[in-house]
């Protein structure tokens, strides 16, 4: 800091000595956060542990702690692209992490008995462009007219004119990909890959994250939380271990789950629960048998709905996990595992199930003073497209924007807000439109799920668009669900409006047509090309496939 005030005095015209004063007295005031805090470990935790020690570097000191009192789940969990994007930001392509924490890819889910009377599955894929893009243009799955839209739309008319075809697999070839089990990235050319996620072990995922975190720096504290220290303004001063430790911060990180141990118990932020639009309040998790040498691997998840929920099936290298998540008003834990059980059969013979009860909803706030809620202690919607990780990351992306300093501005905190609550609002409608246009009739909770009163008002606009057209998205802002989303799902339930898109009236179908003649020659290449899921994943996990980088949209928002 004194090197610095030379250089300004030798630099500086003399009639301005006074302004340099002033100046140099604001710099030395040095408002940086220099510690941060994490209470809690688990995805959220070591996840933020990694990302913010990435981002800030080595100046600012980062400590978690956990209690060893509190295990992971440990099962299968599912994601969506997001991630490769965030591992990158923390030095590691997918061929260089994922086989350690037996990983695979995951192409689409697979929606298995929503709406039986229309269909017996359905698939959503993954939107065929990277989010942002700079101009609908570059993008063969987008007609040039105009900002562009989807080739979906041409889909729909193709659709009116006789085909059975589910309108995603007009545009995209991963349902039939995923049908014969192959792999959705080539190990030679990247030009054939598409979009995916990942299936991971989360307890081995966990253990690499706090393997990375603690090796670039991060102090580990394994411990337990018995009071949160307030200063007089009412920011959080330090965290008291029940062992006596007392650790000090300037920002505190709530990773605690759904103890929401910081925001919701130190600070009081209420939680305003969404049970009211998602009725699905536990879960039951089992590590399931599998034999991919005999079997292949899917690269897919499997929702497949159940009388009072869903299952979700997440094949892994060395395993498959798989959960029910159903509703505690129309069952009890008992028969929800004897169904679960049922249901997967002998694979789940030798797994031990542990159940959970989940809160589905919201903090009012997810920034707080000076504490941050990550994952679960912030907001939890349940895991049927697979957003739990995005949630984290998204956080973390926008609090690095809004990175504060000892100040906490009060503007910072409430643009936060405001982002996090959109990105919450925008999911949880998408996750609540699978439940309230299904066409179940076996059970009152299937039944329950449609009422109009379990419909969120937001939703309530959207699906009047939808009975007049198929989804328009917004080319210019960042939503987390596309076209291709909504219409895989409305689709999959029989929902889809009985006109077109006014606007191929005027500029005809021709274009349309040919492309998606073209896209289905594509397609048919694609089909005879790509080797095995499970051939790739081997060649991958013995070092012969190398992923290219990844081009990380933008996912901050500030």
């Amino acid at each position: 800091m004194r090197r610095m005030a030379r250089i300004g005095r030798r630099r500086t015209p003399r009639k301005s000595v006074a302004c340099v004063s002033r100046n140099l007295g604001e710099m030395k005031m040095d408002d940086r956060i220099r510690r941060i805090v994490i209470a809690g470990g688990g995805t959220a935790g070591w996840l933020s542990a990694a990302y913010l020690n990435r981002a800030l570097g080595t100046d600012v000191e980062i400590t978690l702690v956990e209690s060893s009192a509190i295990d992971t789940i440990g099962v299968g969990e599912a994601t969506i692209p997001s991630l490769s994007y965030t591992m990158e930001f923390l030095g590691f392509r997918d061929h260089e992490w994922l086989p350690q924490v037996n990983g695979t890819f995951k192409a689409a889910i697979k929606f298995a008995g929503w709406s039986p009377s229309v269909r017996p599955y359905f698939w959503h894929a993954f939107s065929p462009r990277p989010e942002p893009m700079a101009t609908p243009y570059q993008n063969p799955y987008f007609i040039e007219v105009g900002q562009g839209f989807s080739m979906l739309h041409y889909a729909h008319h193709a659709r009116k004119a006789g085909s059975q075809e589910q309108l995603g697999g007009f545009v995209l070839p991963t349902g039939a990909l995923c049908e014969a089990k192959k792999s959705p990235l080539h190990p030679t050319d990247p030009s054939l890959n598409l979009r995916t996620g990942h299936h991971i072990d989360a307890g081995l995922f966990n253990k690499f994250l706090r393997g990375v975190a603690t090796e670039r720096g991060v102090k580990h504290r394994v411990g337990h939380v018995g009071d949160v220290e307030l200063d007089e303004g009412g920011l959080i001063k330090a965290l008291k271990l029940t062992d006596g430790t007392r650790l000090e911060g300037d920002l505190f990180i709530d990773c605690s789950g759904f103890h929401g141990l910081l925001l919701n118990g130190a600070l009081k932020e209420p939680f305003q629960s969404d049970s009211k639009y998602l009725f699905a309040d536990s879960a039951i998790a089992i590590p399931c048998e599998s034999n991919p040498e005999r079997d292949g691997i899917a690269p897919y998840t499997t929702a497949t709905a159940l009388s009072n929920g869903w299952v979700w099936d997440v094949p892994l290298f060395h395993r498959s996990g798989a959960g029910y998540v159903y509703s505690s008003r129309f069952t009890d834990k008992e028969t929800a595992e004897r169904e679960l059980r049922g249901h997967l059969g002998e694979r789940s013979d030798k797994g031990t199930a542990r159940h959970l009860k989940l809160r589905i909803g919201s903090s009012r706030n997810l920034w707080v003073k000076n504490c941050v809620a990550i994952g679960l202690s912030g907001c939890f919607l349940e895991p049927l497209e697979s957003t739990g990780i995005f949630l984290i990351e998204y956080g973390l992306a926008n609090l690095v924007t809004l990175f504060p300093d000892k100040r906490f501005p009060a503007p910072f905190a409430k643009k936060y807000n405001d982002i996090m609550r959109a990105i919450y609002t925008e999911t949880r409608d998408f996750i609540v439109l699978h439940y309230c246009i299904n066409k179940r009739e076996d059970s009152d909770f299937w039944r329950a799920v449609r009422e109009p009163d379990a419909i969120p008002d937001s939703l309530h606009e959207k699906l009047e668009f939808f009975r007049e057209c198929l989804p328009v998205t917004d080319p210019s802002g960042f939503v987390m669900f596309k076209t291709l989303a909504y219409v895989s799902i409305l689709d999959g339930n029989g929902e889809l409006p009985k006109r077109g898109y006014p606007i191929l009236q005027h500029v005809g179908y021709e274009a349309g047509q040919k492309k998606l003649a073209m896209i289905a020659e594509q397609q048919r290449k694609m089909l005879a090309i790509m080797p095995s899921h499970y051939d790739y994943i081997k060649r991958m996990y013995k070092g012969d496939v190398q992923r290219p980088s990844v081009s990380p949209p933008v996912m901050a928002h500030a």
